[in-house]
């Protein structure tokens, strides 16, 4: 059948194409046992988040970490730190905790080493890819906070795995935690060696312990199979919809049906509905299929309509940062019967 394609909404020229560029991504991995991740680590930390005391040249040191089981700690709150943790913290050395993960993969404890670069200065973003496997789902990454006496930033043996599923994108806030290594008190203080050491503990005090996070980790999965569309009355209208948000990232998100004419959709947690669309037969009186979506959501969406059986596609599109406008499109399926 020959695809008639009706005009293009005049908005959609306010966004790229995010399901051109979403549903063309990488391919599903074809193994469920591993998956494919990249890392953004965004270093929010700055004079304007954490004023008091802020220091010149602030950055992070180069990530580093490991993909291992969710029974090994290379690093926790509470617990003391390892010489790997304290080199990393003290002085930003990557070399002896990279070591210790090692060790870690010899004994079938983990499966890599993860390493990545730095920022300078803060704030800034870096990404770091790898791949995870279901017997080794955890990370852990950390980065010196620098310049600092033994402060870091980082994750402890976060799952990527769920309930036996990938998880499609996992957000971490990263607060400041204190090696308890050295005794120092502001960030350019002279080493001054901490004996006996004590605990790894969360800096709850001072320009890091105001609460606000210096940053933020966010996993996302690179090679995950992109939703099925929603489809509504048997089948016959087909609706993707992606979004996009202010930095760029892009996505696709998932459908839901609600009734023969009805569904939802979400874009990062299935428990948060962002868009409710609806196709109605108004053949009868109207000698069209009205098509109609409401939305609680200022990211850029982009909304294909389908008409499968006649071979019509509709698209509207609502601009990045601005609240979504509803959309009543009563003229766009003369598509009848």
């Amino acid at each position: 059948m020959t695809r008639d394609r009706a005009p293009i909404n005049p908005l959609a020229k306010a966004l790229p194409l995010v399901l051109a560029c979403a549903l063309l991504g990488p391919p599903a991995s074809a193994e469920d046992s591993t998956a494919q991740y990249t890392v953004r680590f965004d270093a929010t930390w700055s004079s304007r988040t954490h004023p008091g005391g802020f220091p010149p040249g602030p950055h992070f040191s180069p990530l580093i970490g490991a993909t291992h089981d969710e029974a090994t700690k290379f690093w926790q709150n509470g617990t003391l730190a390892s010489h790997g943790i304290r080199r990393m913290a003290e002085e930003g050395r990557s070399n002896p905790l990279a070591n210790e993960v090692r060790d870690a993969i010899a004994a079938g404890q983990a499966d890599q080493v993860l390493q990545g670069g730095g920022i300078f200065p803060s704030p800034d973003s870096i990404e770091l890819d790898f791949e995870v496997d279901a017997a080794f789902p955890a990370v852990t990454l950390v980065s010196m906070i620098a310049p600092s006496p033994d402060w870091f930033v980082g994750v402890s043996a976060v799952s990527l795995r769920e309930e036996d599923t990938w998880v499609s994108r996992k957000v971490v806030e990263l607060f400041a935690y204190d090696a308890g290594t050295d005794s120092g008190t502001t960030f350019l203080a002279d080493d001054v060696v901490t004996f006996p050491a004590v605990p790894v503990s969360r800096i709850a005090s001072g320009s890091l312990g105001n609460g606000v996070p210096l940053g933020t980790f966010t996993f996302t999965r690179t090679d995950a199979p992109e939703p099925p569309p929603l489809a509504l009355r048997d089948g016959r209208f087909e609706i993707r919809i992606g979004w996009e948000r202010p930095n760029g990232e892009r996505g696709v998100a998932t459908g839901t049906a609600l009734s023969e004419d009805s569904g939802t959709f979400w874009f990062f947690d299935a428990k948060n509905v962002e868009l409710l669309v609806k196709v109605i037969n108004a053949c009868e009186e109207f000698d069209r299929y009205w098509f109609f979506a409401a939305g609680l959501t200022n990211v850029g969406v982009e909304i294909e309509v389908e008409d499968t059986e006649r071979g019509v596609l509709q698209r509207w599109v609502n601009p990045v940062d601005q609240a979504f406008l509803p959309i009543q499109a009563t003229e766009a399926f003369a598509t009848c019967p």
